[in-house]
């Protein structure tokens, strides 16, 4: 059963990176003083917009899998930052895709195992990929 999950959440991870391709835009750099407010302003907006950017990578994830949702969008969003953080605080752990997965159950007792393990794997790749590795226990 364990490493079921671990399983579902690698196979969301691997559809996820291989439906939706992630570009980076390089900023410019503007060495002039008197623009610093702008350039600021311009990087904030950037920043938003990937942040945004990757909430629609998200969502098009779930929806390719129908997977069904009830939460708000801005709370799944929450919720997949709180995947990372999870993922992240388990590293010493062995299991750390069974033990996100419970936490993610906790919070949401209607979903299935497989639906919580796909949600782990879709937040990973989406809002942390670097620690995708960690879920292989």
């Amino acid at each position: 059963m364990k490493r079921t999950i671990a399983a579902i959440a690698l196979t969301a991870t691997a559809l996820f990176l291989t439906a939706c391709s992630s570009s980076e835009e390089e900023g410019e750099d503007n060495p002039t003083t008197t623009e610093v407010s702008t350039t600021t302003a311009m990087a904030a907006s950037q920043e938003n917009a990937a942040d945004s950017e990757k909430d629609m990578q998200f969502f098009v994830a779930l929806n390719m899998s129908s997977f069904d949702y009830d939460a708000d969008q801005d709370g799944l969003v929450t919720q997949a930052g709180q995947v990372c953080s999870l993922i992240d605080a388990g590293q010493s752990d062995g299991s750390v895709a069974n033990s996100t997965v419970k936490a993610v159950l906790d919070e949401n007792t209607s979903w299935t195992e497989e639906k919580a393990g796909f949600f782990v794997g879709a937040a990973t790749a989406t809002y942390c990929p670097e620690l995708t590795s960690l879920l292989v226990g």
